[in-house]
């Protein structure tokens, strides 16, 4: 599989959605609402190679990335919360990270579709992030209730989908178990009232069962031990080292995720510039109100 070649097709998406950006409407988007590609699947029997997709429009709507250290784990959120960025709305979504990895969800600060960046130096913010996504998805439960259904999203509550983000699921635990135990209930009651978990991990089984059992959109990047594989243990041992963003789909074929750039360059060397460059042309074709942030929340405390 030539990684070049990959990142550029998916790259080349990039570009195409950030020039459509300002156009929300259904016939203009680039891809359905909530499903954006982020990679390539490799298919060698059939000689063919297909983008790597990532639907979170239905019960597929919690994500779990999941390798080991320097596999590639944090450079894929980036890239899956960028290429939401460009093809929808602050008013279609609201991102909150809470980064327990190390520090490079910093680096989407600028996005106006993020409403808070929060890390473990920065516990109060952590929490009022938590307790904003548990108020939006109560105020919305309530609202289905007195409408007598069993899902939805209240219009008048100035929110879109909102996709709860945490970058190093083990460390959050380290944090704080019991919010770790309050995302794990956002988890289970979130998706029939748009509020989705994205969440990357070091193993699988740091994950608790009943948890995983809520992740429907699962992506496995190489593993320090190949046996705890969650697609199969003989082929992840395949996954080469020293290449991020290799892994394996859940139908057991190779993939490699994107980077998140659209300058047109298949590496990751100066990925850092090429982000600030990629938020900073999405913050130019959204120029209206940027999602909801947190209450209380700093210049500084976004950064």
């Amino acid at each position: 599989m030539n990684s070049p070649a990959i990142q550029s097709r998916v790259l080349t998406f990039f570009q195409d959605a950030s020039a459509v950006a300002p156009q929300p409407a259904e016939s203009a988007r680039p891809t359905p609402f909530l499903q954006v590609p982020l990679g390539w699947v490799d298919r060698p029997y059939a000689q063919t190679r297909d983008l790597l997709t990532v639907d979170m429009s239905g019960a597929a709507g919690n994500v779990a990335i999941v390798g080991g250290p320097r596999s590639g784990k944090s450079t894929a959120l980036r890239s899956l919360i960028c290429a939401l960025a460009l093809t929808h709305s602050p008013a279609e979504i609201g991102v909150y990270c809470l980064d327990f990895g190390g520090g490079s969800l910093a680096s989407l600060a600028g996005l106006p579709q993020v409403g808070a960046i929060a890390g473990r130096r920065q516990p109060d913010l952590v929490r009022r992030t938590v307790a904003l996504v548990s108020s939006v998805l109560n105020q919305r439960e309530t609202a289905s209730a007195a409408a007598g259904v069993t899902a939805g999203i209240t219009g008048g509550d100035g929110f879109g989908h909102i996709i709860l983000v945490v970058d190093g699921w083990e460390a959050l635990a380290e944090f704080s178990k019991p919010l770790q135990a309050v995302i794990s209930a956002l988890a289970e009651r979130g998706l029939p009232h748009g509020i989705h978990l994205v969440l990357t991990a070091r193993r699988w089984p740091g994950i608790r069962p009943a948890v995983l059992d809520l992740i429907g959109t699962r992506i496995e990047l190489r593993l320090d031990d190949p046996r705890e594989s969650d697609v199969d243990a003989t082929l992840a041992a395949g996954v080469p080292d020293h290449r991020p963003g290799r892994g394996l789909s859940g139908d057991r074929l190779h993939v490699l995720t994107a980077v998140p750039r659209i300058d047109g360059r298949p590496t990751g060397d100066g990925l850092a510039a090429a982000t600030a460059e990629l938020v900073d042309a999405v913050a130019a074709r959204w120029p209206g109100r940027p999602a909801p942030q947190v209450p209380g929340v700093l210049d500084q405390d976004r950064r």
